[in-house]
């Protein structure tokens, strides 16, 4: 059994292995159903060391509380420092997720009628609602996802979402202004002023936009049958025909089928039975071309967490009102 100090005194013995990867490997937590220690496979490096004391000196409280007053965690967020005999920084603990699904099995046919026996047209509406709140929250303290996909973010049987990996974050100390920024992502995710760039360069910044595009395109891939926005065919009016391109490169060029009246998959519902508040919010991120696609103002553009959250709630409550 390896034991492990934290900041303030207390000690962390490890049990099973949950899980692992490139960045570490997870345990649980003898005596806690509620924590698991991450465990790097070196020594943390003194920038790791400094994000992660960041994280924890902002006091984030990773919880929420649903409808009955149950805690639900949005954010697997450090919890305390995992030391070894010398001081010496060779993990972090934080808080373990229940549940062992991604978003993707949510959007997937298959996967979500296993995971959701009960599944109704509520239920991809509800998962967007509370993932568009995880990100609000994320952002009301100044916190960038940056790489926001698939992989990181989980979701249980009542549709609530728990966002994963949160030491890949863009953190920014307040104090003394230092920015641990991501350094990865997903291509299909990114937004365009990010495509083909090398995300490690200062230059290469995630922000809250980059975060709010990226959000856009799970809300879209959940309520729209599993479709990415940026899948299918839109007109090439220089080669007066259609064209079928990778994600990235429709990315890019702002070849969104849905907004611009192109060929989406077969399995892609129509957009205009989206409900019409929901379609004016698409449109504001998704519709722009190869010109202005990195222009501030198309960036600026995007709907906010926040603005997603209080359009989805109004599109749950016309959908129960059967308008």
């Amino acid at each position: 059994m390896i034991t492990y100090n934290g900041r303030n005194g207390r000690t962390y013995s490890l049990g099973s292995k949950i899980g692992s990867g490139g960045e570490g490997t997870v345990y649980e937590v003898i005596g806690s159903n509620d924590l698991v220690a991450k465990v790097y496979p070196s020594p943390a490096t003194s920038t790791q060391r400094e994000k992660i004391t960041t994280m924890l000196n902002m006091n984030f409280d990773p919880y929420l509380l649903d409808e009955e007053g149950n805690k639900v965690l949005t954010v697997a967020w450090p919890h305390d420092l995992l030391l070894d005999y010398s001081g010496t920084m060779c993990g972090y603990v934080m808080p373990k997720v229940h549940t062992s699904h991604h978003i993707f099995e949510a959007a997937r046919e298959r996967e979500r009628l296993q995971l959701y026996p009960r599944y109704n047209k509520l239920t991809p509406y509800t998962i967007a609602r509370n993932l568009a709140t995880a990100v609000k929250i994320m952002h009301a303290h100044d916190v960038v996802i940056g790489d926001f996909n698939q992989n990181n973010i989980m979701v249980n049987e009542h549709g609530y979402v728990t966002l994963i990996d949160c030491d890949s974050f863009t953190i920014t100390n307040r104090n003394t202004g230092k920015v641990y920024k991501t350094t990865v992502g997903v291509a299909e995710m990114l937004p365009p002023e990010l495509q083909g760039r090398d995300l490690s360069r200062p230059s290469s910044k995630f922000t809250e936009q980059s975060d709010n595009f990226q959000l856009a395109i799970h809300i879209f891939i959940l309520l729209m049958n599993n479709t990415h926005p940026f899948t299918g065919e839109v007109m090439n009016h220089s080669q007066n025909s259609s064209c079928a391109n990778p994600i990235t490169t429709n990315i890019a060029q702002g070849m969104c089928p849905a907004v611009k009246g192109g060929i989406c998959p077969s399995c892609c519902p129509p957009f205009n039975t989206l409900y019409s508040p929901l379609q004016r919010k698409f449109i504001d991120v998704f519709r722009y071309d190869a010109n202005d696609a990195v222009k501030s103002a198309t960036i600026h553009k995007r709907p906010t967490a926040n603005q997603w959250q209080t359009v989805l709630d109004m599109a749950m409550r016309n959908m129960k009102n059967g308008s």
